[in-house]
């Protein structure tokens, strides 16, 4: 039974540095910067230049109710398709932690705004 605790206060502990470890090197973004999240800014641009890691988190600031944030797979990119989303935010300060590498793509969900350039992707290593 010793045995068993021990064993078991291991893993607690390994899983307790890893997220630890995790989170004290993640870095936080504010998509746009100083222009935040709305229609204008070149987005793709802003991304392109960065580094994205598991546990980094993106700040999206914009005025509640005149954008909203959905994340989309390619398709729905591509298009601009708004009808299927894997999480959408509309706080008007959403926090979306990158919690698994590969892409991630994010759309404006309001009429106009993601085929007007409020869209971007990501790689997330």
């Amino acid at each position: 039974m010793a045995l068993q605790n021990n064993a078991a206060l291991l893993i607690f502990i390994a899983i307790t540095f890893c997220v630890v470890s995790v989170s004290a090197f993640a870095k936080v973004f504010v998509v746009g910067e100083a222009d935040g999240w709305t229609v204008g800014p070149d987005y793709k641009k802003w991304a392109e230049d960065k580094e994205f890691s598991i546990g980094d988190i993106l700040t999206f600031n914009y005025e509640k109710g005149q954008q909203d944030v959905l994340r989309v797979n390619k398709e729905n990119f591509d298009s601009c398709d708004t009808s299927s989303r894997i999480s959408s935010y509309a706080s008007g300060q959403d926090l979306v932690t990158l919690m698994e590498p590969g892409e991630y793509y994010f759309i404006c969900g309001k009429p106009g705004h993601c085929q007007g350039g409020q869209k971007f992707s990501i790689h997330v290593a």
